[in-house]
């Protein structure tokens, strides 16, 4: 079978949301570039993006071979390619992201501190050179894992290099969650008319750009709401967050609980905020 005829049934597949489907034709096209002496070797970077979109989907199913075709792209990079630093950046790039969702999907916040020093730490030896569209995600999913583990202010720090060195055209969807970020991390941070102000904006904003989800809007709602009102109970604020973990819970019955790493991360930290504790002391 051509390598085109997989292209046409894993876009297929991604087009009706059948990610079991995906995976294995991904995995069967994997499989024939690999066979192949030149593929790879001549054409880097698509196969980095094949084995991207690859990783993208495996992370989120029960697999004990994830890390090993991490590890597998990671050696590609040990190669003699003619745009080397390109290659060994993008490499860099995915390969982190990827395994840092893997650890936060399976709630291993200690492997997810490590790699966060391990990135922290290379990535101030050299300035990535790669496109903005990966880093400003690489930087989202490190700004949540930020926040999941309690560093409240770290995570600011780098959510706010995706809203002040990048344009929201770069990568609409994640640069505008950043701004929702940036509400719950000024919320840990007890910066509460920094709260309102923004949450507000953001909702005014979004009437005419359209990216959020309902659930989304209905965070925002609420963190307006707690940070309004000055005498509000703790139990009161308890009982706001329960109605946002019931509206979940009714999302993922109405989905089936088909993958959604977005709403799974918000409901983790909803959660925390019902029990007053850090995502990763609850989830283990």
């Amino acid at each position: 079978m051509k390598s085109s005829n997989y292209f046409d049934d894993i876009h297929y597949f991604n087009f009706i949301n059948n990610k079991p489907k995906e995976l294995s034709f991904l995995e069967n096209l994997m499989t024939l570039l690999n066979q192949s002496k030149t593929y790879a070797l001549e054409n880097p970077l698509d196969y980095i993006s094949i084995y991207n979109r690859l990783l993208a989907i495996k992370k989120h199913f029960p697999s004990t071979n994830f890390l090993n075709d991490l590890m597998i792209l990671k050696r590609f990079s040990e190669h003699n390619f003619i745009r080397k630093e390109v290659v060994t950046y993008r490499i860099f790039i995915h390969c982190n992201t990827h395994e840092l969702e893997y650890y936060l999907i399976n709630n291993n916040f200690t492997d997810a501190i490590k790699k966060l020093n391990a990135i922290e730490k290379e990535i101030s030896k050299t300035k990535l050179d790669i496109e903005s569209y990966h880093i400003i995600y690489f930087n989202y999913i490190h700004s949540i894992t930020l926040i999941f583990v309690g560093d409240f202010r770290k995570a600011l720090k780098f959510n706010n290099q995706i809203l002040n060195n990048f344009e929201f055209s770069a990568r609409p969807q994640v640069y505008f969650r950043a701004k929702v970020l940036s509400v719950i991390l000024h919320f840990e941070l007890k910066n509460m008319s920094l709260v309102s102000s923004m949450a507000k904006q953001i909702l005014r904003e979004n009437t005419f750009r359209n990216i959020l989800i309902p659930l989304e809007i209905k965070i925002l709602n609420s963190l307006i709401k707690i940070s309004n009102s000055l005498l509000i109970s703790p139990k009161e604020v308890n009982s706001i967050f329960e109605k946002i973990e019931l509206f979940i819970v009714d999302i993922k019955t109405e989905s089936n609980n088909s993958i959604n790493s977005l709403i799974e991360n918000y409901e983790k930290w909803i959660i925390s905020k019902i029990k007053r504790k850090l995502v990763c002391e609850i989830f283990k």
